[in-house]
């Protein structure tokens, strides 16, 4: 098996006045995959040798501009990102290729995020980002967070957003016939929303300890399951979790000490 990536990231940051900050930064990735071995397949006596080969090449770039309006602070920034190259294959050692496929797909983002200074001790964050691809719907991604100090030792957090997770090439695209088969729906994006609340408190000047309690709702989970009757399997959007936890942390220097909870309830499958 032969796993590499490879990237060039670059980029640079300047003020544009006194108080406007610009960061641009441009990317360039790679990933190569070449595995073998043997196959066992149902009503075939003996197994046989087998390979797989995927590449990733991938370009993108992002600008993000902050602005100071007082205490108040607003970040605005555009993202986008092509794929010169999605391939995956596989084949026989002996009999050549039986599965290949290629696409080029692209996705491109806006986000704003504002930092607002409201009444004393409180901050509050309020953002979204919203997404566009090439092969699924758009998606938008809210986010909000309440900060409020209580004196100078102790805050309390509350942070709530979505999110979602796009199917990777792999659970998208590979259905070789033998192994996978193709998915009998296309796949649309994971989704999560999620609640937090973080307690902080300094004891000391070296001493730290904090509690954080979450809630999440996990919906759209992609599951590899049985394809229907026969031996192969498949990538469906199949599952619903609710989850929720309680960590609790005490942090002194460099080192830190936590015990934390978690429990969850499946929802039901389509």
């Amino acid at each position: 098996m032969n796993d590499l990536r490879g990237y060039v990231d670059a980029g640079f940051g300047r003020e544009i006045g006194a108080k406007t900050d610009l960061e641009v930064r441009a990317y360039y990735d790679r990933y190569s995959f070449t595995g073998s071995g043997d196959y066992a397949v149902p009503g075939i006596p003996a197994e046989f040798g087998g390979w797989e080969k995927a590449k990733g090449e991938w370009v993108g770039a992002e600008a993000t501009i902050t602005r100071s309006l007082g205490e108040q602070k607003i970040t605005a920034g555009s993202q986008y990102q092509y794929s010169l190259k999605n391939q995956q294959s596989a084949g026989l050692i002996d009999e050549g290729t039986f599965f290949s496929f290629e696409e080029t797909p692209w996705q491109s983002a806006v986000f704003a995020d504002a930092e607002l200074h409201i009444v004393p001790r409180a901050i509050v964050h309020a953002g979204a980002r919203g997404d566009w691809f090439s092969n699924y719907n758009a998606a938008l991604s809210p986010r909000a967070a309440l900060i409020y100090t209580l004196d100078d030792r102790t805050a309390v957090k509350y942070i709530v957003g979505k999110a979602f997770r796009i199917p990777n090439a792999y659970e998208e695209y590979y259905a070789d016939g033998i192994t996978v088969a193709m998915a009998p729906r296309k796949l649309v994006p994971e989704r999560i929303l999620s609640h937090e609340v973080v307690f902080e408190r300094d004891l000391k000047k070296w001493l730290s300890v904090s509690a954080d309690g979450f809630y999440n709702q996990l919906k759209e989970l992609i599951d590899q399951v049985p394809a229907g009757e026969t031996t192969l399997s498949e990538f469906v959007n199949d599952d619903r979790v609710h989850a929720n936890g309680l960590e609790v942390a005490a942090s002194s220097g460099n080192q830190t000490l936590s015990l934390s909870g978690l429990s969850s309830s499946d929802g039901a499958k389509r």
